[in-house]
């Protein structure tokens, strides 16, 4: 297998990353000064669709102003501020978002729930001028890929809805009865939608359900199989509850007949009165480069099958940006021109715990000093760290870092002042996230802090079709 090179240009480029961050995306905001965070995605939905027009969220980011507002993935923005989203395109969604108000008020409606209710959504500012340990981790990227990186993704997955059915009167499901020859697998599809169903507001009731939902299933050899050399074996899947990307014996866009095996997964929903007649249909096919099993093709499908429940993507395939980011947090923003400068504190993290202020210099993190933060040293002495431990990660596309290579690794790290971020991977440290030593200096003064970071879990997977 060729061995992945980690050496893109984005990466060797420190200077290049860091301004990069400096750029409006889909879940943050900018203004002339200050860049406004919300950590949400949003996409119209069809006037004829449950939605009616309005926007319905389809990313959130963890650890944002979104999620601790309590706002979740599938929740219609009937309106923000008063005014209406029914006809309003992304963009102009976003440009209500986007207002430097200090504070919106969004009325959300939710399935499970018989009334709209109305959020306090409040945007986290920073300097333009900064970058927070979010942005240098993803900066750094090439420090912990297992925990930094991105991924683009497709799946052959086909939807149907019902016209005209109202997913307003839906509040319950249940399932339907399993044979026992089935039970096992059963079961632990029907754990799979339990958990997906109930983190959108429905509860499970066997007495009076308004849904039934049922799963049909085939894993077959291929009677007669093609199958191309030129094309690859395998392909990138995410689950989004274990956050983790993996290579499996899905061969991309197979035809039919593709592969050495052929597996159909499918979720039907429907009334209780109407068993013969789906209101919410769902499947996907694929072609096999080795045997699998159904549970586990299901462990890496179903969550992403179920997602735009109870909406109906066009197409036959979906694609999406799976986004892992985990890094330590201590709430420390860094100067731009000069990353061992302390610009900003958050409130209540740990460095404003320990009294870290505004205007402190970082001289060491560690034990391993910072010297020069000039943003052209630093992305110097990251490509050379980068050439040099590049033959210690293993083949493949993902380009992690070999076990056998650890002992090196922390030898090599051990000149890296921000590899902190990743100091609970054992590659960076033995000590796995335990206490950060910071030397600062202070008014000419130098001190010496304790503190102890917090791993941050901030992964989500960004539909790009839905």
């Amino acid at each position: 297998m060729k061995k992945y090179r980690i050496l893109s240009p984005l990466i060797l480029s420190l200077t290049s990353a860091l301004l990069a961050l400096g750029s409006p995306s889909t879940l943050s905001a900018q203004q002339p000064e200050l860049v406004y965070r919300l950590g949400l995605q949003q996409r119209p939905t069809s006037p004829t669709s449950w939605g009616q027009g309005a926007a319905r969220i389809t990313a959130l980011q963890p650890e944002s102003p979104a999620t601790r507002a309590g706002l979740r993935v599938g929740d219609l923005l009937l309106s923000i501020d008063g005014v209406g989203t029914a006809g309003l395109s992304a963009r102009e969604v976003d440009e209500l978002l986007q207002r430097p108000t200090g504070k919106h008020l969004v009325t959300l409606r939710r399935l499970g729930q018989p009334k709209p209710e109305t959020l306090l959504l409040i945007p986290e500012s920073k300097s333009r001028a900064a970058r927070t340990e979010r942005e240098l981790a993803r900066a750094y990227a090439a420090y912990s890929p297992e925990d930094q990186a991105e991924w683009p993704l497709s799946y052959q997955l086909s939807y149907q809805v019902q016209p005209g059915f109202d997913f307003a009167t839906v509040h319950r499901y249940a399932f339907a009865p399993s044979s026992e020859q089935n039970r096992e697998l059963d079961d632990a599809l029907y754990s799979m939608i339990a958990r997906q169903l109930q983190a959108l507001g429905l509860q499970e009731d066997k007495a009076a359900p308004d849904l039934i939902v049922e799963c049909y299933y085939e894993l077959q050899p291929t009677a007669s199989p093609r199958l191309d050399a030129a094309k690859p074996a395998q392909s990138l899947r995410y689950h989004p509850e274990e956050e983790r990307v993996l290579l499996l014996p899905i061969i991309p866009e197979a035809g039919p007949d593709e592969g050495s095996y052929q597996v159909k997964l499918s979720v039907q929903m429907t009334r209780p009165t109407e068993p013969q007649r789906p209101v919410w249909l769902a499947e996907t096919r694929e072609g096999l480069s080795e045997p699998m099993t159904l549970k586990d093709f299901a462990r890496y499908t179903l969550p992403v099958l179920l997602r735009p429940f109870p909406f109906a993507p066009s197409g036959s395939r979906q694609h999406f940006t799976a986004r892992r980011s985990r890094y330590l947090y201590t709430g420390l923003h860094y100067a731009l021109e000069d990353l061992g400068r302390v610009v900003e504190v958050e409130e209540a993290s740990p460095a404003f715990t320990v009294g870290l202020q505004p205007g402190d210099r970082i001289l060491a993190i560690n034990g391993r000093t910072l010297g020069d933060t000039d943003l052209g040293r630093l992305s110097e002495e990251h490509r050379r760290f980068v050439r040099e431990t590049e033959s210690y990660r293993e083949a493949g596309p993902l380009g992690y870092w070999s076990p056998k290579s650890y002992s090196a690794l922390r030898k090599a790290f051990a000149s890296q002042p921000y590899s902190y971020l990743f100091a609970f991977r054992p590659y960076v440290s033995e000590d796995r996230g335990g206490l950060l030593t910071l030397e600062i200096e202070r008014s000419g003064e130098r001190y010496t802090l304790q503190l102890q970071p917090e791993l941050r879990q901030e992964s989500t997977l960004i539909p790009l079709d839905q």
